[in-house]
């Protein structure tokens, strides 16, 4: 559901995967881009910042079982843990 540009997701808009992970948020050029929540289909989230598809910049991660890691991220991975 969303804004849509040239058949991709542009602007805000939720997308549904078939295996039941979700996001939204902001797209742009048919990837995640600007803040957004992702949910994955374990029941782990992120919510925060994105580029080019990936987390990158200051966002939070919460696991399955609720331990929340909030930190600086770079092409989906942890830098630096905020505390």
């Amino acid at each position: 559901e969303g804004d849509m540009a040239n058949g991709q997701p542009e602007g805000e808009g939720t997308r549904v995967w078939p295996n039941g992970a979700t996001y939204t948020g902001h797209w742009h050029n048919g990837k995640m881009e600007g803040q957004g929540e992702y949910r994955f289909a374990s029941g782990a989230k992120y919510v925060g910042a994105w580029a080019n598809g990936k987390y990158n910049g200051e966002g939070t991660y919460t696991d399955s079982q609720g331990k929340a890691t909030h930190a600086i991220y770079q092409d989906g991975k942890a830098v630096q843990t905020i505390e």
